[in-house]
């Protein structure tokens, strides 16, 4: 790209970036955002190579989850709040590449007991993902020119800010409803392809502090692709226990306290009732299908 673009999309981020997100809704955005990108971006998808992405639910109230359409994405009328990329009625189920990653951005407490769903991809489906604010995913490692290496630091920093206030996450919003709507020619695994399935974005982790994590990014998909081109194979709960170390004093363990078999019509039928499960988590026994198998993680 030359050097001549890359001043005509300098002046334009910055105001971008100088919008008010408490007054400018996440419509406005995008406004400007797609001029900047149609301006000077190659678009470009990826395959994902991952098998299993997983998802976490807390569980509350002393209460086992007992259909897997509560652990997917939430119905348009359930979501009240705006989130990192969805708006208020809107459906986004979001997931993590790894277990890991599913934990770190819950930043659970001690104590939480947490249900984590394995979600695959269906044998004969196609699915594409666009990453956004990233710079190697799997295989890939993406290089850019002086314009585009603009448009990409302003999509990491606007997608893995903190958040304190709702209104916020409309700069976000309106990044996921331009990537989300698109259906184009695009770069496929270094191809020129044409896409007209739905679109799912890889994303940075936003809790992690390893700002140069390579091993753990966020997914977020529309319920479209997750139905036409995923399913929900496995279901287990975790119990959370601190185990510090010299080396890392936040260091968490993972224990499966109990798993659940999936019905074809997506009941879950669990291995121990809730107050079994609890007993016997107290009496330090785990799921017995993963005796004595505790998966570590660290909390970053």
């Amino acid at each position: 790209m030359s050097t001549k673009k890359y001043f005509e999309i300098k002046p334009k981020l910055e105001k971008l970036k100088s919008l008010n997100p408490e007054s400018t809704s996440p419509k406005q955005f995008e406004g400007l955002l797609r001029n900047i990108i149609v301006d000077g971006n190659t678009i470009l998808a990826v395959t994902v190579e991952n098998d299993i992405l997983f998802r976490g639910r807390q569980n509350l109230k002393g209460q086992l989850f007992n259909h897997v359409d509560e652990l997917k994405y939430p119905k348009p009328e359930f979501v009240l709040r705006k989130g990192r990329l969805n708006d208020i009625g809107e459906s986004i189920l979001y997931a993590s590449t790894s277990l890991t990653g599913c934990l770190v951005e819950l930043r659970p407490s001690i104590q939480f007991v947490l249900t984590v769903i394995n979600i695959a991809k269906k044998p004969t489906a196609n699915s594409y993902f666009i990453p956004i604010g990233i710079e190697k995913f799997e295989k890939h490692n993406f290089s850019f020119c002086r314009s585009e290496k603009l448009i990409f630091e302003y999509l990491k920093q606007e997608l893995s800010k903190v958040v304190d206030q709702e209104n916020h996450y409309n700069s976000s919003i309106a990044i996921a409803n331009y990537f989300f709507g698109l259906s184009q020619k695009m770069i496929v695994n270094n191809k020129i392809s044409t896409i007209h399935s739905s679109i799912g974005l890889v994303f940075p982790s936003v809790q992690s502090k390893l700002t140069t994590n390579i091993t753990t990014f966020n997914i977020a998909m529309k319920p479209r692709l997750y139905e036409d081109c995923y399913y929900i194979s496995e279901v287990t709960v975790y119990g959370l226990t601190l185990e510090p170390d010299d080396q890392n004093p936040k260091s968490v363990c993972m224990t499966p306290l109990n798993v659940g078999a999936i019905s074809p019509d997506g009941k879950i039928n669990w291995k121990f009732d809730y107050a079994e499960m609890v007993y016997r988590s107290s009496n330090g026994y785990g799921c017995g299908d993963f005796e004595n198998e505790h998966i570590k993680s660290i909390l970053l």
